[in-house]
């Protein structure tokens, strides 16, 4: 399938597909705590990040390589304008955050294949892999957080005492993980 029989049929499309040099890849049912941990996400970064920063849900496209490979990610920032691919008002090129909220079927996926051709947007600056809930109820390593760096990217695991540092504001992750318990 060409880039452009993609776009046509993802356009008309009532199921969502990504799409990596000529093939689609089917997007994953999403559970409860998949869908609450990226609401919640939303819902946080869109109270506490500067006003320049716009948040958008998995509706939204990113034209990772416009010759052959788009993505919905579970949750994406803009700090600036959005730059849209061709006009196209689904397609964005210009990601400064993206968030991927793991399943089992998509870990591997999201932590390999997806991060490294995330990272060849020039634009993006954080990239973080969230657990829709904490496995073991202690609240470790409830986030990885990527941040690009000068010379390239660097890597952190936060816990429930940690803070996201973005855009000039600290974000506790107590904020994005109300529900998990100490133990």
């Amino acid at each position: 399938m060409t880039v452009e029989e993609y776009l046509a049929f993802d356009a008309q499309s009532p199921e969502r597909y990504e799409y990596e040099y000529g093939e689609l890849v089917a997007m994953a049912g999403g559970t409860l705590a998949h869908a609450e941990r990226c609401a919640r996400f939303i819902r946080v970064f869109g109270a506490m990040l500067p006003e320049h920063c716009r948040i958008f849900t998995s509706d939204l496209k990113v034209a990772v390589d416009p010759k052959g490979v788009y993505y919905y990610p579970d949750v994406t920032v803009v700090c600036g304008t959005p730059e849209l691919y061709q006009g196209k008002k689904d397609l964005l090129t210009n990601p400064t955050l993206i968030v991927e909220v793991l399943s089992p079927s998509t870990e591997v996926r999201d932590r390999m294949l997806k991060f490294r051709r995330y990272g060849q947007l020039p634009s993006l600056q954080h990239y973080l892999l969230a657990l829709p809930e904490s496995a073991e109820g202690d609240g470790q390593g409830l986030v990885q957080h990527f941040v690009r760096q000068e010379g390239g990217w660097t890597a952190r695991f936060l816990d429930l005492d940690s803070s996201l540092e973005l855009q000039g504001v600290s974000i506790p992750l107590r904020q994005l993980y109300p529900d998990v318990a100490r133990t």
